[in-house]
């Protein structure tokens, strides 16, 4: 695996600022959760099995 701007994970965030902002405070943010990050790619599991990520 490697690390950087070209090999993370991406995210493009479009929204509608009017309809979003942050409840207790009057700023506008995001919250974003992943779910399901520890999963590996079938290349990053034979990777990770032989020891080298």
């Amino acid at each position: 695996m490697r690390t950087g701007t070209h090999h993370g994970l991406t995210l493009v965030l479009d929204t509608n600022i009017d309809e979003y902002y942050c409840g207790s405070t009057s700023s506008p943010g995001f919250k974003v959760v992943l779910e399901g990050y520890s999963i590996l790619t079938k290349n990053e599991r034979e990777l990770s099995c032989n020891g080298h990520v």
